[in-house]
Formats: C-alpha cells, sequence, structure tokens
C-alpha cells in the first residue's frame, strides 16, 4: 500500500470520468510507446477498441471492465486493484489484494480527493492538476485519442510514466515544484503525434494502423 501510494502522490495521474468517448469512431491506437532510453511499453486492445493489457519489462497488465464499461480490475502477477464507482460513474474507492481500501471522493465538476489530495480531470477525462502537479492541453488529439474508455488513473497504477504521455488531448505544458515543461511534438499520420519531447526527453509513438 505503501508503494500505491507513493506512485499516486509522485506521479500526477490522468483518470477518464465514465465513458467519454461517445461519438468517437475507432481509429490508431498506440501499440508501442518508447520514452527515452528506456524498455519500450505495449499496449493491446479489445475489440471495443479499450485498454486490454499491457507489457512492459516483461511483465503483463491486464485489465477487466463492468457492465458500464469502466475499468474494475486490473491484475499484474498476484497484485491486482479492485476500483468501485457510483450508479454515475464516478470512482468511489479502489482495493489492493491486500485489502486496503482507498476511498476517492468526489466534490463536483470532475474534482475528487484522493489522500488528501485534490485531483481534478478535464472534459475527457485528462488529469488537470493532483498531488503539486499539473497539466495544460491544447485542443489537438493526445496519442490515447481513439483508446475508448480510456482511465488514465488506473493505467497511472499500472504504468506510472504514463502521467507523460497517455492523454486524449495533446498535452501543452507540464507543471511541479521545479518549474514549467513545454511539450513539443512531430506530427505523424492519422492526426496523432509521432514523436513528442519533454524536458529534452523524447517519445516516440508507434500506432495499430
Amino acid at each position: 500500500m505503501k508503494k500505491l501510494v507513493i506512485l499516486l502522490a509522485f506521479a500526477g495521474l490522468f483518470a477518464a470520468c465514465g465513458d467519454d468517448d461517445s461519438g468517437e469512431t475507432s481509429g490508431a491506437k498506440p501499440i508501442s510507446i518508447v520514452l527515452g532510453e528506456n524498455t519500450p511499453v505495449t499496449f493491446a486492445y479489445d475489440d471495443r477498441d479499450r485498454l486490454q493489457s499491457l507489457t512492459k519489462d516483461g511483465t503483463v497488465t491486464t485489465f477487466t471492465y463492468n457492465d458500464q464499461s469502466l475499468i474494475d480490475r486490473i491484475t499484474t502477477g498476484a497484485n491486482f486493484y479492485e476500483f468501485t464507482y457510483n450508479d454515475s460513474g464516478k470512482f468511489l474507492s479502489y482495493r489492493d489484494q491486500a485489502d486496503n481500501v482507498t476511498p476517492m471522493i468526489y466534490i463536483s465538476d470532475n474534482k475528487y480527493t484522493v489522500n488528501g489530495l485534490p485531483l481534478q480531470f478535464n472534459s475527457v477525462g485528462d488529469i488537470i492538476e493532483y498531488g503539486g502537479v499539473s497539466f495544460e492541453y491544447q485542443n489537438q488529439k493526445g496519442p490515447f485519442a481513439n483508446v475508448k474508455n480510456l482511465n488514465g488513473f488506473i493505467l497511472g497504477i499500472a504504468e506510472p510514466s504514463s502521467k507523460y504521455y497517455a492523454s486524449k488531448k495533446r498535452h501543452a505544458a507540464y507543471t511541479n515544484v521545479q518549474g514549467n515543461f513545454q511539450y513539443s511534438y512531430v506530427e505523424g499520420d492519422h492526426g496523432l503525434p509521432a514523436t513528442q519531447t519533454l524536458n529534452n526527453n523524447v517519445t516516440t509513438f508507434q500506432y495499430s494502423e
């Protein structure tokens, strides 16, 4: 549980508020991400264009969904996290394999309190603020624009580095205690970024089509 709290407090994770994908059509989705010199992170999707699994350093994390098409569990080997929601699809809590339960208190307008920290999202579920970290966005598509029911909060638990790249709208700036850092992009096919650069770290995206 201590590890999870550290990840959440440090990462500034992303989250989606229910099904934010109405009206979108199927399209290219990230299947491989290389962040700087790190090992690639690979992604697989189900037949509804939802994230099904990710693989990093040979370790596979799987995602399962409830009847509302919201992620209710992620599993990595013997470890797991389970998530509960209210009838409107807002987070209520999450629980780990040791039966530690963390409440997520919904305030209003896509704002929560988690572990005493404010958590806020924009209209498509990309994070605006969490734990001393904030993000600004452009109106262009982010690399995960065509992924249905994206839940970046949960994705961030499975893959903490996703805070830098996993968004439906394209990032413009990232701010933490060290200052403000601007994103830049090289445009790729399908109106999606081929690469992004943040603080001299280049992320390369490979898409499904």
